[in-house]
């Protein structure tokens, strides 16, 4: 028993032993094969029995059948129930036992002919074996031949009547000949309303648009700006005139919703303007108030910095913050020291008309850019010192000579004392001892004190003659050279002060009184000091 499956159908063949000669155990030959030795093969395909619904094909022994669609079996005498998949959409359908091949679909006619199916075969047709009614006129075409009808009729052979000459129906309606009438069907598709290659669908009485890629609307007459263009954050886009608009969730904005709210919170007080920045907010505060969230009092509303001093808010006030070259509560002062006019770690100090600078120790000046020679106190015995440009100059007290005031002066070598007197000299001075034993000042009250300025040393540039104090507005003559007399009367007014007097001065008056006469010593400068 041997077990073969062809199709849905599976066949159980009972096989005899075979004899090497082809022949069964009995005589008789194997199935296909006959003659006397069993050498000749049996051509099946002769029968009309064999593959009644298919194309037969001999083979050694046998045969094989070519089944058409929905035809199965070894001759191909099954049929498949094609009404089990209810093409009729819910008519009636009745299934054949076989449908008739349409040889036609393998285009087997050539040019200009027609093929027409046929029961078992198909039939090549030209306007010679055409017919068209109703004196259509036949046409050889690449595809066959083809009928054209006359105004009154219609159909591939002009066998219809053309009841939709005179267009009876109405607008977006098409006119369909049927046998002996006309329908009319409503078509909203006809005048192509979907623009910008819209595709009309018709969905009974009513259609929709199918737009292409960037258009939208009912009619696809809008363009589709929310095609291209998302809004971000759950944001929801909508359609506008020249553009698209997008609805923001809570805490974003933008146009298309990418930028955070940090101004949902309201954090503006005071009546402060929220705006929105790159990654914060601003406020912009009313009058009267700033801060970063107009929370403090704005008193610089009123300032009165000037000269562009930048106002600066307190908790109860403001303060102005100068630029350099300002001071002042109100930047009302200029600073002379802003430019550093002090050198060498000088401090500069600013007063009304200019500035005065303290300098460090070792250096002097406007601008402590010169060096203090005087600050190692070079000059002794309370000689004062002034610093020059290339060094200093010792004023000595009276009775002390020298570059630094170092030696003591003999006065007694200038014969200072009255006559009568003897002189002593000592530190810083000299006494007048009087020949009766009294002890006087040199310069005493209503008498002279005679100069003999020839006795000085042509290096002494000055002579400073101690006063006391009760002398104060008292004439005092000098007697120059013994023999001129001129009477000075002191300018100073109280204990302390110093008066000059210069050569030029005595000078002036002396040859008033000679007319000829001159100083010995020239320059003189006589220097008064009360102590």
């Amino acid at each position: 028993m041997l077990k073969v499956a062809l199709g849905k159908i599976t066949f159980f063949i009972h096989v005899d032993e075979v004899t090497t000669d082809g022949k069964i155990h009995g005589g008789a030959c194997c199935q296909g094969l006959t003659g006397r030795n069993c050498d000749h093969d049996i051509d099946e395909c002769v029968s009309k029995t064999f593959c009644s619904h298919g194309t037969c094909t001999n083979t050694p022994g046998s045969f094989h059948c070519t089944c058409p669609p929905s035809v199965y079996g070894l001759k191909c005498q099954l049929d498949e129930d094609e009404c089990l998949l209810e093409p009729c959409n819910g008519g009636e359908c009745v299934n054949k036992i076989v449908s008739d091949v349409n040889e036609c679909t393998r285009d087997p006619c050539p040019q200009n002919t027609s093929c027409v199916n046929k029961e078992n075969g198909f039939l090549c047709q030209d306007c010679t074996t055409f017919v068209c009614a109703n004196e259509g006129q036949c046409i050889d075409t690449v595809d066959g031949p083809k009928c054209n009808c006359s105004k009154s009729w219609t159909g591939s052979t002009c066998k219809q009547k053309n009841f939709c000459l005179n267009n009876p129906c109405g607008p977006l309606e098409n006119c369909i000949n049927k046998h002996t009438a006309y329908a009319c069907e409503y078509h909203p598709c006809i005048s192509s309303p979907c623009r910008n290659n819209g595709q009309c669908i018709e969905s009974g009485f009513r259609y929709f648009c199918n737009c292409s890629i960037g258009w939208t609307g009912k009619n696809c007459e809008k363009r589709d700006y929310c095609l291209f263009n998302t809004c971000f954050n759950n944001g929801t886009c909508s359609n506008a005139k020249a553009s698209f608009q997008c609805l923001c969730s809570d805490k974003w904005y933008g146009t298309t919703c990418d930028k955070y709210d940090y101004c949902i919170s309201n954090p503006c007080k005071n009546g402060g303007i929220c705006i929105n920045k790159e990654t914060n907010f601003k406020c912009d505060c009313v009058q009267g108030w700033t801060g970063s969230k107009c929370e403090t009092r704005d008193y610089c509303k009123s300032s009165q910095c000037s000269n562009n001093g930048i106002c600066v808010n307190s908790n109860t006030s403001y303060s102005c913050s100068c630029p350099p070259q300002w001071l002042g509560r109100y930047c009302e002062l200029y600073n002379y020291c802003h430019t550093n006019p002090c050198n060498n770690r000088g401090v500069c100090i600013n007063n009304n008309t200019g500035y005065v600078c303290f300098c460090n120790q070792g250096f002097m000046g406007r601008s402590c850019s010169m060096i203090d020679y005087c600050a190692a106190e070079p000059c002794q015995n309370n000689g004062s010192c002034a610093s020059e440009q290339e060094g200093y100059i010792c004023h000595c007290h009276a009775g002390y000579d020298g570059k630094n005031c170092e030696r003591d002066m003999d006065e007694c070598a200038f014969n200072l004392c009255p006559a009568r007197s003897v002189c002593y000299d000592n530190a810083g001075g000299f006494t007048c001892v009087w020949k009766d034993n009294r002890r006087r000042r040199s310069l005493l009250n209503g008498e002279y004190l005679f100069l003999h300025l020839t006795l000085f040393p042509k290096d002494i540039s000055q002579i400073q003659v101690i006063f006391s104090p009760c002398l104060v507005k008292v004439f005092y003559h000098f007697i120059i050279l013994e023999k001129l007399v001129y009477t000075i009367k002191l300018p100073f007014t109280s204990d302390g002060m110093k008066a000059m007097w210069n050569t030029d001065l005595l000078r002036e008056k002396i040859n008033k009184c000679t007319g000829k006469r001159k100083l010995v010593l020239c320059p003189l400068r006589l220097t008064v000091v009360t102590r």
